[in-house]
Parts: structure tokens; sequence; C-alpha cells
């Protein structure tokens, strides 16, 4: 018998990840970056990152059923992005350059799995 070397993870496993990985970061990056102070970068923050992750992981339960629910992401990613202008927190540099960061890679990865 010969053994067999590990599967490689599937794209859309590794793609589910990232997601998951990014909103939990979203969620805790008030704390880890200092702008817990920044009312609605916090609030935005605590609200978003846990729906990216459940919706990342959702994307990953439901495999190729499901691709529609890639779409969640890709429009929660363009809300964080676009949250620091339209939620007046523009003008606090960490807060939004992590959500802009954040939000477009989160847009870009879902997009991405829509098409798995």
């Amino acid at each position: 018998m010969t053994a067999q070397a590990p599967a490689r993870p599937s794209a859309l496993r590794l793609i589910s990840i990232i997601n998951m990985a990014l909103g939990i970061w979203l969620l805790a990056s008030p704390y880890l970056l200092g702008f817990t102070l920044v009312d609605a970068a916090r609030i935005n923050n605590g609200f978003f990152g846990p729906l990216i992750l459940w919706f990342a992981i959702a994307r990953l339960a439901v495999q190729d059923r499901g691709r529609w629910v890639g779409w969640f992401n890709v429009a929660f990613g363009i809300w964080v992005a676009a949250s620091p202008f339209l939620l007046g927190f523009a003008d606090q540099l960490k807060p939004m350059i992590n959500n802009i960061i954040v939000g477009l890679i989160v847009a870009l990865v879902a997009l991405i799995s829509t098409r798995r």
C-alpha cells in the first residue's frame, strides 16, 4: 500500500477561511488597533465582523449549492470599505485604513467564491 499525500484544501475552503479570519479581525480590530472610542467604527465592526464570519462559514457549508451566499459578503465588504465615509469616521486614520483594506479584501474574496 502506498501512503497518500494529504489532500490540499480546496479553493473554496481557503476562500472561506480567509473571510472567516477577516470577520474575526474586523470584530477585534477596534480593540487591537486602539480605536474603541470611535463609536461608529467600533459598532460597525462589531456588527459586520460576525456577519462576515457567519456568511463565510455558511458559504463553506453549502458548497456549490449556495454560490448566492457569497454575494452577502460581497455586499458586506463593500459596506465595510465605504463605512468610514458613510458613517463619518474617515478623519480617523486607523479605522479608515483598516476598514477600507478589510472591506475590499472581503468583497474580492467573496466575489471569487461566487464563481467557484
